[in-house]
């Protein structure tokens, strides 16, 4: 008795059974979830409703609760901060390092 091979075919990813299906799934899929984050960043300025003292505070009270010392604001480095922020802003990069190589 001969055996029967089946016939591998050399027919492109796009076009086998199911692929245009998992596209439109993925395609939906992201909608979705883009959004789920219009939803959430729906009111962006309820975030502006936090200082970095509130911060501060809530570091604080956890470290408290963790028996740890308290943290104290520096002025030297609450500067380095807002020049290193606003270097990120002035040359468009979100990194700790600039374009240039340069390190905080």
């Amino acid at each position: 008795m001969k055996t029967q091979q089946t016939k591998k075919t050399n027919i492109p990813l796009f076009l086998r059974r199911g692929f245009l299906a998992f596209v439109v799934f993925c395609f939906i899929f992201s909608r979705f979830i883009m959004g789920l984050n219009v939803l959430v960043l729906k009111n962006p300025h309820l975030f502006a409703d936090i200082t970095h003292q509130d911060i501060l505070v809530m570091i604080n009270d956890i470290r408290q609760k963790n028996n740890l010392p308290i943290l104290v604001e520096n002025p030297k480095l609450d500067q380095a901060a807002y020049l290193k922020a606003q270097d990120m802003i002035d040359k468009n990069y979100f990194s700790h390092y600039s374009p240039q190589g340069i390190s905080p």
